[in-house]
């Protein structure tokens, strides 16, 4: 009978533009933006704007709806220009908002809730620094933390000369980009056309695409380079260029001012060179050589900033910094620093807002990567100098007596001090929340008897390894008994500076060549050389026992995407939902005019990820949401049942709790009455076959849908001989199910709700549903009424119970099967009715209550075995049945 009605307004959708200042600029880009913690946008822009459709982000129209719209990215540059929309908002005379990373909502759908929720922004800023200038040593600023989470359209684009004046070429010239993941497992590689000589004899450039699979962490490339025609001749690059999914990346390009910027030469020499086109670098060589560079990380997911580039900007920077300049700072060491956290992978992310000083924002960075920091006194310039091992003792100083004036103010933890466990902060990138690693040392623990445990802050940390790493150095430290002491020896300590080491030998100490740290040191007045160190013995010294334990919470976030529903029903409505849902006046006048009609519902159980659902069907026409609906309780069958069991188990109990006594559920075609129900065990009471179901066999698995008060409705008026399709679509915190993702169910209207109930209490000989039963000749057959217009008032009569009604018009028809073969019909037949088979075999007597010409939706029926057929019986001497159920018999 179609659909339609007229619309109502059921609520409000809100817009807003709005100009949100984010963070101190220039930034290289955003990468996230989330709404009350929910991710809206994933990507990497570096400028313009992004189109948010994250509609369905809390829970759709449903719910409270979600957002939408375009907003602009102003990452802060110097050259920024005003906004134009908020300059048609507020007028010419506004700023350009220079040096602040700003997003500007150009009138974005906010959901269907009149409370804004808080909004945030991620965003990277490795590679720029104040007014736009590049960072400094770019090729090792950037550090993967994790992969991406998609696949990503990655571009390379270069210029490439065998002989920028002209002259000879090269035989052979291709590139290479390879991907890797977090762990350092190649995901595959992807060649450039290998071009064949003569190649490249003036500038040409040329370009590679390929798509790095979700996973990756970096990007390697390789420039490969071949001459072998007998002929000397150099190979140049130049103006290498990288788009992530359309956007720019930084690589840095080789020049003769910041040498060969990352490029390493696997065979032949590589050096930077001035001219060509912007400056690049030369494979320098010669006849017979295979040349090859390759630029290491270029990250491709979550990016951290080196520890040393974030120290020197703090010292440089001349608007929040300390204003130092370049040549205030010992570029080798930090060099040679920054080489060792890239190589080591240990990465920052963190955020200063001034509520600290800079020095002691300077000092925490120093913690996360155990660094020390001083100025030269030879120099006095910034000397940064990582806390590692890897020294050779033998090349080390030694103090001892001959060069030590005194030793003063010595400790050493006492056992009961040591801390046998620290557990490490730190801040997850991969979900934006604080997250925990906990490290033991089991021997220490085991001779403590008790766990000491010290927690630890590293919010600069953003994945497990980085935070681990931290966790084993400073256990180390806790966990050893070392000595501190102050030394004042003569000028052969003179060269020490703070994290230096140094061999210790103290006799009266009983000490030999202990290996120890500076942690200060003074170098005396001009009226004494004496030097004065304090230091500790070194934790690269000592030996360590670890075991990691990175908690699992076990809890699972309920905003995940929603998932697709694995156990559903469709059903037409029967009567007594009907009078449930429209009131029994309306419900008897619409089926007294228009017998013909009917209506959908449907029942699922909870997905893995999902808060309600909604339900979608289409008649021909294309799906329709018709109405929101909840997930049902459920449960599973333990064991087979028969036609007459009362009680039995569910097993997989899913919401039990929420089942309410009285109710009905399915099981298969049946409904069944909740008499009583273990919510723990999933023992359950029933009254069999209720409304206009009958009892029936059930086989162990089959599921139970509690869904009398779950089920979506559809109130679409559809006709008999209607096929409707319906679909459950899930819906949780984090957005709506695709319609394309979600399984489909046919209906096909056949009057269910006009049809009267079948009888009750079917029983032969007096005998309900007897298993085995042989009866000889003349068999009696009795059944109850029952009346559906009666049968609403809130209790479920089961199919036990005695007469109700008959409804008005009712009567009844009974058929006999022989074998399955119809053999006799009586109607109308009458409670007592008496029936003789004649053929002999498996008899099956079913009766049908019938009123205006339509039939009962379902009909009781009993299975015996005749006088005139013998059967088959187990050695337990239960009866052999067939698959289908039917009693074996022996045939003559």
């Amino acid at each position: 009978m179609g659909k339609g009605g007229k619309a109502q307004t059921v609520g409000y959708k809100y817009y807003l533009g709005m100009h949100l200042g984010m963070c101190h600029g220039p930034i290289d880009a955003f990468t996230r933006l989330q709404v009350d913690e929910r991710d809206a946008w994933v990507g990497y822009k570096t400028s313009g704007s992004i189109s948010i459709t994250a509609n369905t982000l809390f829970g759709g129209d449903k719910r409270e709806g979600g957002v939408s719209g375009t907003i602009d990215l102003a990452m802060g540059e110097p050259t920024q220009g005003q906004n134009s929309y908020l300059v048609s908002k507020l007028g010419a005379l506004i700023p350009a908002f220079r040096g602040v990373a700003c997003l500007i909502f150009r009138q974005c759908y906010l959901g269907n809730n009149p409370y804004l929720k808080t909004w945030s922004a991620r965003g990277q800023r490795v590679f720029k620094r104040q007014n736009g200038l590049m960072q400094w040593y770019p090729a090792k600023a950037a550090i993967a933390s994790s992969a991406t989470t998609k696949a990503t359209e990655v571009t390379l684009s270069w210029w490439q000369s065998s002989s920028p004046q002209g002259g000879a070429s090269l035989d052979t010239a291709k590139m290479t980009m390879r991907f890797w993941d977090i762990h350092g497992n190649s995901l595959g590689f992807h060649d450039s056309s290998e071009e064949t000589g003569p190649v490249y004899p003036e500038w040409e450039q040329r370009s590679i695409t390929a798509t790095a699979p979700a996973g990756t962490a970096r990007v390697q490339l390789f420039q490969h380079m071949w001459r072998n025609s007998g002929e000397s001749n150099d190979g140049y690059i130049d103006d290498i260029t990288l788009t992530f999914d359309g956007e720019p990346v930084v690589v840095p390009n080789p020049g003769a001012e910041e040498g060969v910027q990352g490029w390493t030469s696997v065979e032949g020499g590589i050096e930077a060179y001035e001219g060509g086109r912007s400056g690049g670098f030369r494979f320098a060589g010669g006849h017979g050589h295979d040349y090859t560079a390759a630029y290491q990380d270029i990250p491709l997911g979550v990016v951290d900033m080196n520890a040393a580039h974030i120290i020197r900007e703090c010292l440089t920077d001349p608007e929040w910094g300390m204003g130092y300049t370049d040549d205030d700072v010992d570029d080798v060491s930090f060099r040679a620093a920054a080489d060792i956290f890239f190589n080591e992978k240990l990465g920052l992310s963190l955020l200063w807002d001034k509520t600290k000083t800079i020095e002691d924002f300077v000092s925490m960075v120093q913690e996360h990567v155990d660094c020390a920091l001083y100025v030269s006194r030879t120099t006095g310039k910034f000397v940064i100098k990582p806390i590692r091992g890897g020294y050779d003792e033998a090349t080390l100083l030694h103090l001892d007596e001959s060069n030590i004036g005194s030793v003063d103010d010595p400790t050493r933890i006492t056992f009961g001090e040591l801390t046998n466990s620290v557990t490490v902060t730190y801040w997850d990138a991969t979900t934006g929340k604080d997250a925990t690693v906990t490290i033991d040392d089991p021997a220490l623990l085991r001779q403590q008897g008790v766990p000491i445990n010290a927690p630890l802050q590293y919010p600069g940390f953003s994945n497990t390894r980085n935070a681990t790493i931290a966790a084993q150095r400073d256990l180390k430290v806790l966990s050893s008994p070392l000595l501190s002491c102050t030394i004042t020896a003569n000028s052969d300590a003179k060269e020490l500076e703070v994290g230096d080491v140094f061999k210790f030998s103290w006799s009266r100490w009983g000490l030999a060549e202990v290996v120890m740290r500076v942690n200060g040191i003074s170098y005396g007045t001009g009226r004494n050389n004496r030097v004065k160190i304090s230091c500790t013995q070194d934790v690269f010294d000592t030996d360590t026992n670890l075991t990691i334990v990175v908690p699992d919470s076990g809890w699972t976030d309920p905003s995940g995407p929603p998932s697709v529903v694995e156990q559903q029903l469709v059903a037409e409505a029967p009567y007594y939902e009907l009078v449930q849902a429209l009131g029994q006046s309306d419900t008897d006048n619409k089926l007294l005019t228009h017998p013909e009609i009917g209506y959908l519902i449907a029942a699922g159980l909870r997905p893995a990820s999902a808060i309600n659902a909604a339900l979608y069907t289409d008649d021909g026409a294309g799906y329709e949401d018709v109405g929101a609906m909840d997930f049902c309780p459920s449960g599973v069958l333990s064991t087979n049942i028969t036609k007459t069991q009362p009680n039995f188990v569910l097993n997989d109990g899913s919401d039990l709790e929420e089942v309410t006594i009285g109710t009905h559920f399915q099981i298969g075609e049946e409904l069944m009455r909740v008499d009583a129900i273990d919510v723990e065990t999933g023992a359950i009471m029933v009254g069999r076959g209720v409304l206009d179901t009958v009892p029936e066999e059930h086989l162990a698995g089959e599921v139970a849908f509690f869904w009398d008060a779950y089920a979506g409705f559809d109130p679409t008026e559809y006709v008999q001989g209607e096929e409707v399709d319906a679909k459950i679509i899930p819906i949780s915190g984090a957005g709506v199910l695709p319609l394309d993702a979600a399984d489909a169910m046919t209906l096909t209207l056949n009057q269910r709700a006009c049809r009267p109930y079948a009888p009750g209490d079917l029983r032969i000989n007096g005998e309900s549903y007897a298993p085995n039963a042989y009866y000889e000749g003349e068999v009696t057959v009795t059944w109850t009424h029952r009346n559906r217009i009666e049968q609403t008032g809130g209790y479920l009569v089961d199919h036990t119970a005695g007469d109700i009604g008959p409804e008005p018009g009712v009567e009844y028809r009974l058929r006999l099967y022989v074998d399955d073969v119809l053999e006799q019909e009586i109607e109308p037949a009458v409670s007592p009715q008496a029936v003789t088979p004649i053929g002999s075999g498996v008899i099956r007597i079913e009766v049908h209550a019938k009123r205006d010409g339509v039939y009962s939706w379902q009909a009781p029926s009993h299975i015996f075995i005749n006088s005139q057929a013998e059967a088959r019986y187990t050695e337990e001497g239960e009866a052999r049945v067939i698959e289908q159920g039917d009693v074996r018999v022996l045939e003559e």
